[in-house]
């Protein structure tokens, strides 16, 4: 399960690096300096540091190279000012891209089905400024635009928005019937769809464009058994962030979704805690050799949503250890085949 305890301050590493424009010293230097700096988050406390480092050419007279370093800390904030929408964020991957979105100074409105009594990361989360919950159960008719509609209010304006929400739990191919069709659809689609679209029409009227980011899965472009309902969705969701691109580009907006693998959150057991040889023969199949968490992604949502990948849109991410690299899993080779 998500701690907020464990993930508050970490982030994924970052190195930036840039050289400024040759700076001409004083006649009694005889010196031309170059300034190269290196921000580096770290994993395990979040902290950003930068560091200068004075490298300079021969100074001609005595053939030395001079070098000095200079230590000092920086915050760098990716998101300051935005303000976000995040749906399905009480738990798992939108609770995890929430959080770091905080961190990195954007005002986000978390959402979910759940009462917020039931949401204790939430609550914890909601102690930052400008950070706000809404119930709403995206199943519903009306439902993801009262939903967007009422985060508008609260921000004054929303820069992005999050599609998130999802489900996947349904029978096998035999078994399914029309209304566990609506409720997949119903929730991993049009809840997106609609979403999206209200966000687009005030964006619009307010002449300030947006971005709109999906959680869709590696199971929009690769099948798993048990997953009809679920891979057909989000093969569907891909559609959306590639259309969505092309239709609302004139006005301003881009998209981007993040297709990860398998993720542990609260809704994915599948025996991989409660089954270690479950567990193991998942892991064999990833060539990373780990099951993703949510540390693995929550950067990720927070890169899209900056200004900095301003120019990614229709673009869909994998981070899913190495299985969509793979052809096969598990093929043993043959002695006459390894010594051909």
């Amino acid at each position: 399960m998500y701690s907020s305890n464990s993930t508050s301050w970490k982030a994924a590493p970052l190195i930036v690096v840039f050289r400024s424009a040759k700076v001409r010293p004083a006649p009694r230097d005889g010196i031309r300096r170059t300034w190269v700096a290196c921000l580096a988050l770290s994993r395990s406390e979040g902290r950003q540091s930068r560091f200068l480092h004075n490298l300079s050419d021969n100074d001609g007279a005595a053939g030395t190279v001079v070098t000095r370093s200079v230590t000092s800390t920086l915050f760098l904030m990716l998101l300051n000012g935005k303000k976000i929408l995040i749906t399905g964020s009480s738990s798992g991957i939108g609770l995890g891209a929430g959080a770091a979105c905080v961190r990195h100074g954007a005002q986000v409105v978390f959402a979910s089905e759940r009462a917020l009594a039931d949401c204790p990361e939430v609550s914890e989360l909601l102690k930052q400024p400008g950070t706000h919950y809404i119930r709403a159960d995206l199943s519903k008719p009306g439902e993801p635009q009262r939903l967007v509609g009422e985060a508008w209010d609260r921000l004054g304006r929303l820069d992005v928005l999050v599609n998130n929400v999802g489900a996947f739990r349904e029978p096998a191919f035999l078994e399914l019937n029309r209304e566990q069709f609506d409720f997949i659809f119903g929730l991993n689609v049009w809840a997106a769809l609609a979403a999206s679209q209200e966000f687009a029409r005030r964006g619009i009227a307010a002449g300030t464009g947006g971005r709109i980011l999906f959680t869709t899965s590696l199971n929009g472009a690769r099948s798993e058994p048990a997953h009809t309902l679920y891979d057909a969705s989000k093969g569907a969701v891909n559609a959306l962030t590639r259309q969505l691109a092309i239709e609302l580009a004139p006005h301003g907006f881009t998209t981007a979704a993040i297709a990860p693998g398998l993720v542990e959150t609260p809704l994915t057991d599948m025996g991989l805690r409660s089954e270690p040889a479950t567990r193991q023969a998942i892991l064999e199949q990833i060539p990373v050799r780990r099951i993703s968490t949510v540390d693995d992604l929550a950067m990720w949502y927070v890169f899209l949503a900056s200004d900095f990948a301003s120019y990614a849109t229709g673009t869909i991410i994998n981070v899913d250890g190495g299985l969509d690299a793979q052809q096969m899993a598990l093929r043993p080779i043959a002695a006459s085949e390894r010594n051909s």
